[in-house]
């Protein structure tokens, strides 16, 4: 078993991490801590605290700040950052399959 952690340094996420690291731990499992990291969008990574006002947007700086964030909380977990497209709708969900799609078997 491994546990997964979807990280963006907010309070929530965070805790998750705290939480996680203790019960990989105590499991003796590895935790490993995913962050999608969009490109060149520095109002995403403000938002999230992950550069300051005046930065201009780095996003190897983001990232070697998240990872510093995670080896502090948890220290064995791996930390892989992840590419995002922020082109679609935030908070939009997959709508599931397409009900007129047939299987390719068929």
């Amino acid at each position: 078993m491994t546990y997964l952690v979807a990280f963006d340094a907010s309070p929530l996420a965070t805790t998750a991490l705290a939480r996680a690291a203790t019960f990989a731990g105590s499991l003796e499992v590895p935790l490993v801590v995913v962050t999608a990291v969009p490109r060149g969008n520095a109002a995403y990574a403000r938002e999230r605290g992950w550069i300051g006002d005046d930065e201009a947007y780095d996003r190897g700086r983001g990232i070697d700040r998240l990872r510093d964030r995670v080896a502090t909380r948890a220290p064995r977990a791996s930390f892989r950052p992840v590419d995002a497209d922020l082109a679609g709708p935030i908070g939009g969900l997959d709508p599931g399959p397409d009900p007129d799609a047939t299987d390719a078997g068929e």
